[in-house]
């Protein structure tokens, strides 16, 4: 956790993002209770469910989060077998896009390629392909 916090502290601006986010949230505690509530940590792990996967699966990291790229490459493994660089070809289920110059926050810190990767994952699916299985 406090590796993500520095990351975000070295935005340029953590202290708009900050500034707009408390105007956003007057009620710190509650926010940090859904924060805290919604952490991955808590979450029921889906690992063994990653190869039956047949839903498109668009994966951003930070090039800075390594624990969250090195979880990336994991899940892509889990899914097909492979490891996936956040470089090459998409893959037809999942396809994983690493953010150059951020951390962990990456649709915080840079958010027009978090925009343009969704963007480029959405027109490639075929119709259809979003329905869950």
């Amino acid at each position: 956790m406090v590796h993500v916090l520095d990351s975000l502290r070295e935005h340029p601006k953590f202290n708009q993002i900050l500034g707009s986010r408390r105007n956003h949230h007057e009620d710190v505690r509650s926010l940090a209770k859904v924060l805290s509530d919604s952490s991955i940590g808590r979450q029921l792990p889906l690992w063994d469910d990653l190869n039956c996967c047949k839903t498109p699966l668009l994966i951003i990291v930070g090039e800075k989060d390594e624990k969250f790229k090195r979880i990336a490459q994991d899940m892509c493994y889990a899914i097909d077998g492979s490891r996936k660089t956040g470089e090459g070809p998409p893959n037809d289920i999942y396809e994983m896009v690493q953010i150059s110059k951020c951390g962990h926050a990456v649709h915080l810190e840079n958010p027009l390629p978090v925009i343009s990767a969704l963007r480029r994952f959405l027109t490639r699916l075929k119709p259809g392909r979003l329905s869950a299985d």
